[in-house]
C-alpha cells in the first residue's frame, strides 16, 4: 500500500527537523572560554597596555589658520571709459592666488626668514622620555632655541650632539662622539672643521640639567620647502568671496602660528612688488609716450575743425587726452592702483594713426606746458 511505501522510503521531504539539533549549548561555549580564560586575559591586557601607551606618548599636533582677502584691482578713474574686457582682463582668479600661496617661491622666503631648516631638539629617552618631559613644567622641561648655525654644504643633515656643562656653556660633538667646540649661550662659537670648513654655531637660549643632551643639524632647503608645503593648506571659503582660509598644521604649537603670519607677510611683499615694477614699467611706457601726447592733446582740440578726421578719430583722440590726464593726476598723488587697459591702448593706436596724419598741420608742433609725470613714491 502507499503507507507502506512512506514507511520504508523514511520520512517525507517536507517533514520538520529536529529542533534539539538548531539549538545553542551554552554550556559548551562557556567550556571554551574557560578552558582558554589565560589567552583571553593576555591578550586584553596586551592590547589595553598599547592603547594606552599610545594615548600617553602621541604627540599632539596643533593648527594655525588665518584668512587673506584677494581684491580685483580696479580702475577706480584711472583711465577714462574702460569696457568690460579691460577689467576682465585685468581680474587674477582665486585659484591663481591659491596656487602662489603655496608656490615655492614664497616657502623659500618663509623658510629662510623663520629658519625652518636649522633643527634644534632636546635628546629623550627612550619610549616615553618625550611624553614625560611635556608634562614637566615648562620651567623645568629641557629648552634650547639656536639663532644661527653655519656649516658647510656637505654637513647639510648631519647630526650634532650639543651637551650642557653648566653654566651656560655647552660643548658640542660629532656623530662620532669627538669634540668639535665649547661655546657660551649668548654668545658666537666659531671652530675650524678638518675638511677646511669652518663651523659658527649661536645659542640664545639653554635650559636643562648638566648633562642634558640636544640635536643640532641643519636640513637641505628643498627638503624644507617640501616639508612646509605638505603642512600648507590654503582654500577659498565659498564661492566667488574672494576670502582665503590659510592654514599650517605641526607640533609646535608657536611655530605654527609664526609660519602663518609669515606665509601671508611674504605673499603681501611679493604682490607689492609685483604691483611696483608693472607701475614703474607703465610710468617708462607714458614717460615715452608724453610727445607723442603733446600732439594728441593739440589734435583733440583741433581735431573737429581738421578736414578728414572721422568723428571716431577724433572721439579717441579725446578720450586718450583724458585717459592720460588722470594717469598724470593719479601718479602725481602717488597712487596705489595701475592700470593700462586694452581700450586705452587701442585709443592709442588710433592716436598714433591720426596724429602721425596731423603732423603737418600747422601749429600743432607748438606744444603748450604739459602736465609732468612724477614718478611712483608710495608703496602698493
Amino acid at each position: 500500500t502507499l503507507m507502506s511505501i512512506a514507511l520504508n522510503n523514511g520520512p517525507l521531504p517536507n517533514s520538520a527537523p529536529d529542533v534539539d539539533d538548531e539549538e545553542i549549548n551554552l554550556g559548551e561555549l562557556l567550556g571554551v572560554v574557560i578552558e582558554n580564560r589565560w589567552l583571553i586575559a593576555a591578550t586584553t591586557v596586551i592590547a589595553l597596555f598599547f592603547g594606552v601607551y599610545k594615548a600617553y606618548t602621541e604627540i599632539p599636533k596643533y593648527r594655525a589658520d588665518g584668512l587673506l582677502q584677494v581684491e580685483e584691482n580696479s580702475s577706480g578713474g584711472m583711465v577714462a571709459n574702460l569696457d568690460a574686457m579691460a577689467m576682465l582682463d585685468d581680474y587674477t582668479p582665486v585659484a591663481g592666488e591659491i596656487e602662489i600661496l603655496r608656490s615655492r617661491s614664497v616657502l623659500t622666503d618663509v623658510v629662510r626668514n623663520l629658519k625652518l631648516d636649522l633643527i634644534a631638539v632636546p635628546e629623550y629617552a627612550p619610549f616615553i622620555g618625550e611624553a614625560l618631559a611635556r608634562r614637566m613644567p615648562a620651567s623645568e622641561r629641557p629648552k634650547i632655541r639656536v639663532d644661527s648655525l653655519d656649516l658647510p654644504d656637505t654637513m647639510r643633515g648631519v647630526s650634532l650632539r650639543l651637551e650642557m656643562l653648566g653654566e651656560d656653556r655647552y660643548e658640542i660633538f660629532d656623530e662620532e662622539g669627538g669634540s668639535v667646540l665649547r661655546g657660551t649661550v649668548g654668545e658666537q662659537a666659531v671652530t675650524n672643521l678638518p675638511d677646511g670648513g669652518e663651523l659658527k654655531i649661536f645659542v640664545s637660549e639653554l635650559q636643562g640639567e648638566r648633562g642634558q643632551g640636544f640635536f643640532v643639524y641643519r636640513i637641505p632647503e628643498q627638503s624644507a620647502v617640501r616639508s612646509l608645503k605638505g603642512r600648507v593648506s590654503v582654500s577659498e571659503q565659498g564661492d566667488w568671496s574672494g576670502i582665503l582660509s590659510l592654514s599650517v598644521s605641526g607640533t609646535d604649537r608657536e611655530s605654527v602660528r609664526k609660519q602663518v603670519d609669515e606665509i601671508a607677510n611674504v605673499y603681501v611683499q611679493q604682490n607689492v612688488s609685483r604691483k611696483s615694477a608693472e607701475a614703474e614699467k607703465t610710468l617708462e611706457f607714458l614717460d615715452r609716450q608724453l610727445p607723442l601726447v603733446e600732439q594728441s592733446l593739440d589734435a583733440a582740440e583741433l581735431a573737429p575743425d581738421i578736414p578728414g578726421i572721422p568723428p571716431a578719430g577724433a572721439n579717441a583722440l579725446r578720450d586718450f587726452a583724458a585717459g592720460i590726464s588722470a594717469l598724470a593726476v593719479s601718479s602725481a598723488t602717488g597712487s596705489n592702483a595701475w592700470i593700462f587697459a586694452p581700450a586705452a591702448t587701442r585709443s592709442l593706436m588710433i592716436c598714433n594713426e591720426d596724429a602721425s596724419r596731423m603732423s603737418s598741420v600747422p601749429g600743432l608742433n607748438a606744444s603748450p606746458q604739459r602736465p609732468k609725470v612724477l614718478p611712483l613714491t608710495s608703496p602698493l
